[in-house]
Order: structure tokens, then sequence, then C-alpha cells
């Protein structure tokens, strides 16, 4: 006959229940219950640990059957418990204790709790996703005990405990996210076009972790559009996240999609102080759910093209990211040249979580079409009748040392 661990659980609880009631807890003897339930004594302490946890184990079972039975009231446990325990119970707010067993339970709606075991099932189809990084990290939880009141919060006591994760097998999944990224505006030298980039990962590719995208050098930096700048102290205040960073300070504005949010991620882009050359480019995310700072460092790379690195990016699955910067007056970029004069090409370097490398230069977009053209057209009749002499674009790219 095979081995039935529940049968020989409850039996020993029944046999339990017999000697407690008989003998009281000191008079108990483990070599009777063994005996009275047909098992090993061994199993006694394989399945509840001691006698006094064999003890609470059957004043659990035995008040959990009476309670499913009959709605019990704390006056009632006295009734209960006594002829159990062979002495006198005493009643405080919210607890029971039996004087002379040692053990004190606390009562929720009349029924005293030891609850030492909690387990969570979570088996909704894509509700748990994996991170795409095998880098060690961990996972916790929170369990907050309400105490004795559950009305009042003065007695509850949190216990976060952390216990090791790390997912396996990242180096397996791809990496390729799609860059484009357009300018809309004027297309002649010296004019202030806005920007828009779009990044789209593939769906089951790795999330990205890093990314390095520098501009042309049609494309460098209008250094005296950079007007007002948010400080740390300011981004950082009130609720963060930029929300007491000047308005003037706003250049431009970003939006994330995630299947992990009901809705995306909307935000402002800033150019915040830092300790480098230039300030650095920060999109402040956020939905009513969560904030996320992206952290942009501005810098030039050789022959004066405008770069920006964004070193730490959360592994998340992002469906698709748009970058907007303002144009005209707010812009950041002026012409060094005429766009619509060859093929300008972006040089994009992204870094999966699972460390895979993606290299890609797309054509930077530009409004070269008849409207385009016109609107050059137009532009250049006016710079002819104004005898104004127009700077060279790269007289414009230089970088001081300031600390923003």
């Amino acid at each position: 006959m095979p081995y039935d661990s529940a049968a020989t659980r409850a039996r020993l609880l029944d046999a339990a229940y017999r000697e407690f009631s008989d003998q009281g807890l000191a008079g108990a003897r483990v070599d009777r219950i063994a005996a009275a339930a047909r098992a090993n004594k061994q199993a006694i302490y394989a399945y509840f640990g001691s006698k006094e946890d064999l003890f609470d184990a059957v004043l659990t079972h035995r008040l959990g059957e009476l309670a499913d039975a009959v709605p019990l009231t704390p006056d009632d446990l006295r009734h209960v418990v006594c002829p159990i325990c062979h002495h006198a119970l005493q009643l405080e707010e919210g607890m029971i204790q039996c004087r002379g067993c040692g053990r004190r339970y606390p009562i929720i709606d009349g029924i005293p709790v030891d609850l030492r075991d909690i387990r969570i099932y979570v088996d909704r189809p894509e509700f748990v996703i994996n991170p795409t990084s095998c880098e060690p990290t961990s996972t916790a939880a929170t369990v907050l005990g309400s105490g004795t009141n559950f009305a009042s919060e003065a007695d509850d006591r949190p216990v976060t405990i952390t216990t090791r994760f790390q997912a396996a097998d990242c180096g397996s999944l791809e990496f390729a996210p799609k860059l484009a990224i357009s300018l809309k505006g004027g297309t002649k030298r010296s004019a202030n076009p806005a920007l828009k980039a779009v990044v789209t990962p593939r769906g089951h590719d790795a999330n990205i972790g890093k990314a390095s995208v520098a501009l042309p050098h049609s494309e460098f930096l209008e250094q005296s559009h950079i007007k007002t700048v948010c400080t740390r102290v300011q981004f950082n205040a009130g609720g963060g996240n930029g929300e007491q960073c000047p308005a003037a300070s706003i250049y431009g504005r970003a939006t994330a999609v995630t299947p992990l949010l009901s809705e995306p991620l909307r935000g402002n882009v800033y150019l915040r102080s830092s300790s480098h050359k230039l300030p650095d480019l920060v999109v402040a995310l956020h939905s009513t759910e969560i904030n996320i700072d992206l952290d942009g460092r501005i810098d030039s790379v050789k022959g004066g093209g405008i770069r920006t690195n964004f070193e730490s990016v959360p592994d998340a699955p992002v469906t698709k990211f748009t970058l907007e910067m303002f144009g005209g007056k707010k812009s950041l970029l002026v012409n060094s040249t005429n766009l619509c004069k060859g093929t300008h090409r972006v040089t994009a370097k992204f870094t999966g979580q699972n460390g895979k490398l993606y290299n890609t230069n797309p054509a930077l977009q530009a409004q070269c079409g008849k409207k385009g053209n016109k609107k050059g057209a137009a532009a250049k009749k006016k710079s002819k009748g104004s005898g104004k002499r127009t700077q060279s674009g790269a007289a414009r790219l230089l970088l001081p040392r300031l600390g923003w």
C-alpha cells in the first residue's frame, strides 16, 4: 500500500488532540501520540517540529473546524480551548493567552491566527515578463503585519525579505532596434530645425541598455539658444521628475509605449545642470503609475557633430520611443550646410541588456521636397535683401568649459 502522508498527519492530529485533552501540554507524551496514531515518533518531528508546535497545530486545526461550523466570538473561546489546555484563558484586546501554556494567539474577527506561511501563485499569461539581462539581482517582498488593531497603523510592522534572482540564456536573444531621425523646418545653412527621433525595438529582442546617437556634421549645437537650464535641486524638488523646473528649461517632448503599463509614458525634455562642459539632456517620463528619468550626456564628436549618450536605460520592454525637440528659437540645432545637398547619416550605437551590440547609420531625413525648396528660396531671398552676412555653422560649435 502506498504511503499516505496526509492520512498520517491527520491521525497524528487526532491522537494528539486526545492526548492533550487527557494529559494537558506538560503531561502529554510524544511516544503515546505516535503509538495511538500508528506512526513513527519521528513523523511528529518531521511534520510539526516539536511537541509545542504540535499543540499549536492541534489547536489551530480544531478551532478552524469549529470556525467553519459556528461563528465564534472571543468569549466563546473560553469553552473551546480550556478543555484542551487545562488552564484558564486570559483574554486581552485582540489577543488570547492560555495561562501556563506560554502561548499567545492574535485574534482576527474572533478567530486565533498563527500565520506561518504565505504563498502567492501568479499564473496569468504574460502578467510577469522576464528581464533580458542575466546579471544577478534580487526580488523583494514586503509583508506588513497589522498587529492586534486592524483599525490603527500604530502597531503595524513591515518586514522586507529578499531572495536572489537571475534570468538565464539571455545571450540567445537577438538585438536590432530600428532608428529613424528626421528634421522639420529650414534646410539651408544656419536654419534651426526641429528634430524627431523614433526608436522601434523588435518584439522578443533584448531590451536596450545603452544608446549613443551622433548627428552628422551637418548639425551643430546652437549654443546661443541655451538660455535656461534646470538645476539639479529644482529637478529633484517636489515630486521630482522635473516637476519644479522652469518652463523655459523645456526643449522638447518624449513618449514611450510599453506593454507593462496601461498608458504611454509621456514627459518633457529638459536641459539640466551637470559637471560636464554642457548641460545634460534629461527625458523626464511619467504616467499615473511610475516616473522614469533618462539622463543623456551631450558632447561632440570629431569634426563638430553633436552626440548624446544615454548610459543607463531600464530593462523594460518598449514598443516605441519618440523624442521630439523644438525648432526655431528653442532649437538646439543649427544647420552647417544645405541639408538637401548630399546624404547625411546618423551614427547610432546601441547596447542590449544582454550585452549585444548593434550599430546603425540611418540617413537624416529633411524636408527637401517642393515645399522645402520654396522655404529655402524665400529664406535665401530674405538673406540677400537684408545685406547681413550669415555666420558659418562651424563657427557656432564652441564648447566652453562651463560648470552647468
